[in-house]
């Protein structure tokens, strides 16, 4: 009986998956590093900040999740925002990071380094 919760339990996480899959989402393309992309306009549900004390001012990092990153599933707090539409954030200042983002086309895919 629990091997079959487990197997119910398991199927229902990789519908869950896939229905962000089919709304857009890309999950994790390989390890280290995912690629998220929100199709539709307004809010994505970032709050980002500076890269730590010490650290060059260079990229934007996830300091809060809600709302449709939320949703994704994929991004977590401490993720470094490394390019907006392919467009390398990695060598950008904070606030140049920004206004990337700000002035991106959606839909808008974010890849994010997670370690």
């Amino acid at each position: 009986m629990a091997a079959l919760r487990t197997l119910q339990e398991s199927a229902l996480a990789l519908l869950g998956h896939i229905e962000r899959l089919m709304a857009g989402n890309v999950a994790a393309t390989n390890r280290g590093h995912i690629q998220v992309t929100i199709p539709n306009k307004g809010p994505l549900g970032l709050l980002l900040g500076n890269q730590k004390a010490g650290m060059p001012d260079m990229g934007a990092l996830v300091e809060e999740v809600s709302g449709v990153a939320e949703q994704s599933g994929l991004i977590k707090p401490g993720y470094l925002l490394c390019a907006i539409n392919g467009l390398d954030t990695t060598r950008l200042s904070f606030h140049q990071t920004l206004a990337a983002l700000m002035a991106a086309a959606r839909p808008v895919t974010l890849d994010f380094v997670t370690s």
